[in-house]
């Protein structure tokens, strides 16, 4: 299946990141960036649900296709020039501090499509997935 948006949001990923000329170029960097990723990591999870919720402008990774009904697993942020951040929520009891996360970094779109897929493993929010 293909990362699609949320169904609690209107129109698909890509449109989200369509810079307009009142943007800075910091927030056209950022835009190009993913819509240089989401495609990616389309191609690399074929066999598994994944559904985006857009916040401001991370990207949320979700198991589930409503914003309420779930965890946003896996939520990649665009930190500077090429590198992403990103963070998973492993499941409770994972970590010795009770609801926290772990944030990491990626240099360049191979190395982030890498951490993600790890990411998504290591939240358990896709544990059939034959992508993983």
């Amino acid at each position: 299946m293909p990362l699609i948006r949320s169904e609690s949001q209107i129109g698909n990923l890509l449109d989200h990141y369509c810079d307009s000329k009142s943007d800075s170029e910091q927030v056209r960097k950022w835009y190009a960036a993913m819509r240089d990723l989401i495609p990616k990591l389309d191609a690399e999870l074929p066999n598994t649900n994944v559904w985006g919720l857009t916040s401001h402008d991370s990207l949320c990774l979700m198991s589930v296709p409503e914003y309420n009904a779930g965890v946003n697993h896996v939520i990649i942020e665009h930190y500077y020039d090429g590198c992403f951040r990103m963070s998973y929520h492993p499941p409770e009891g994972e970590l010795p501090v009770p609801k926290s996360h772990v944030t990491f970094m990626a240099i360049g779109v191979p190395e982030a499509l890498t951490r993600i897929k790890v990411a998504m493993a290591a939240s358990k929010g896709w544990p059939d997935s034959p992508d993983l």
